[in-house]
């Protein structure tokens, strides 16, 4: 009898140190919650699954940059860069599809094609700086396509070239209804590799890189402040097989530009501003 006794004793003393444990943790796991909720979260690395249809979702930008350009899509220039990236901006001399860029690392980069109406833009993530570099973490989110803004159809303003060449001169509004949606440029880039030329492209709204006035007897060229220079200035034109012509002019000792315009439907467009010599 003692002995049950004994036993029932251990056996009650034994439940009450579980309860007591159990109800401890229980104290404790509320306490932790308690102080995590307020805490920030911490993100887990986690593989992010593709978007459905987007070719260039987390894909290196190196290497979404690369297989575009390889496409035959252009850096589409954005003239308001450095304003939107703010500072110094180099991103916009080194990436010059770059857009904008805030200061948590998120950048919007632009490509477009020559020949085409579309804009595609890679959301990015990262540093920028070391987009191609062996530590590179300059990543693509996402990316889209939208159509760039096209002219309405107007009447063309010159039954031949030389005609439609001195309207295109003479009207702010002529070039506006006859430039290409995606204009085809190059830029000159000077640095410890020597000079080399990179093709960019522009979207028409954001074109102004032609430079000629005409003033109903000659043509005069235009500098980067807009002032016209008041001496005729000789313009040549070369006629292509395939209906376009190109336009070509020297100015002073070493400036010169020359642009490609391709024949469309009844009329001209220009499409392409030559790149400068390497001489």
């Amino acid at each position: 009898m003692l002995r049950r006794v004994a036993l029932c004793l251990s056996l009650l003393t034994i439940s009450a140190c579980n309860g007591a444990e159990q109800g401890g943790a229980a104290s404790r796991a509320a306490k932790s919650s308690a102080a995590n909720a307020g805490a920030p979260h911490q993100p887990q690395p986690a593989h992010e699954a593709k978007p459905a249809g987007d070719t260039y979702a987390n894909m290196p930008y190196a290497k979404a940059r690369g297989a575009l350009l390889a496409a035959g899509w252009l850096p589409l220039r954005t003239p308001e860069c450095r304003t939107n990236v703010g500072g110094d901006a180099p991103v916009c001399n080194a990436l010059p599809e770059t857009d904008s860029c805030s200061g948590d690392g998120h950048c919007l980069m632009r490509f477009a094609k020559p020949g085409g109406a579309q804009r595609l833009t890679l959301h990015a993530f990262g540093d920028a700086s070391k987009w191609n570099g062996p530590d590179a973490d300059f990543m693509v989110l996402s990316s889209e396509t939208r159509a760039l803004p096209s002219a309405a159809p107007a009447a063309c303003p010159g039954k031949d070239f030389k005609a439609f060449l001195h309207a295109y001169a003479t009207s702010a509004s002529v070039r506006s209804a006859f430039t290409a949606p995606v204009v085809k440029a190059a830029e000159l880039h000077s640095d410890e590799q020597g000079d080399r030329v990179e093709p960019v492209a522009y979207a028409s709204s954001d074109y102004n890189g032609f430079n000629l006035a005409y003033d109903g007897r000659a043509f005069h060229h235009i500098d980067a402040e807009g002032h016209t220079d008041s001496a005729p200035l000789p313009v040549q034109t070369t006629d292509a097989a395939d209906g376009g012509t190109t336009v070509r002019y020297a100015y002073g000792s070493s400036e010169g530009r020359a642009y490609r315009f391709e024949r469309s439907g009844d009329c001209w467009r220009l499409v392409e501003q030559l790149p400068p010599a390497l001489d």
